[in-house]
């Protein structure tokens, strides 16, 4: 049992000090699939929820004076973690663009959530209304090749 929390812990570490994460090259046309493969190596990373924007950023707002509040030890941790885990992400979809996709990207680069978000608007959706313009052909599909 502690060689499996040293193997744990080591493992640990190294994903720590990860120094980029390669996501396969996005097709446009195989955008699903190549969402399915992201949210898996981003998942293995510990950025996916980064990128899906549901972990946001810790660092406290500046308030009324101006001024970022204290900030504490532990609360020091959790930025610098979310900070690295957000720069590798990023860098991580900005590299699986060829140049055509980098421009749609470009005006929201610096944002992985916003990055993931533009590129699920310009992709995703496209994609949602090819398929239900064939589900709609479907039936009539059918129905002529029933009828022959």
């Amino acid at each position: 049992m502690a060689n499996a929390n040293a193997n744990a812990n080591a493992n640990d570490e190294v994903q720590k000090h990860v120094a980029t994460i390669t996501l396969s090259k996005l097709v446009p046309s195989e955008y699903r699939m190549w969402v399915v493969q992201a949210e898996a190596t981003l998942g293995v990373y510990d950025c996916l929820e980064i990128v899906r924007g549901n972990e946001q950023n810790p660092t406290p707002p500046i308030n009324a004076n101006g001024n970022l509040p204290a900030i504490n030890a532990a609360l020091r941790i959790r930025i610098n973690d979310w900070n690295r885990r957000h720069a590798l992400a990023r860098e991580a979809l900005l590299r699986c663009l060829q140049p055509a996709e980098m421009i749609k990207v470009y005006s929201v680069r610096e944002n992985a959530p916003a990055i993931w978000t533009r590129l699920h608007e310009e992709y995703g959706q496209v994609l949602d209304i090819e398929y239900i313009r064939a589900d709609m052909r479907l039936p009539t599909l059918l129905n002529n090749y029933t009828s022959k």
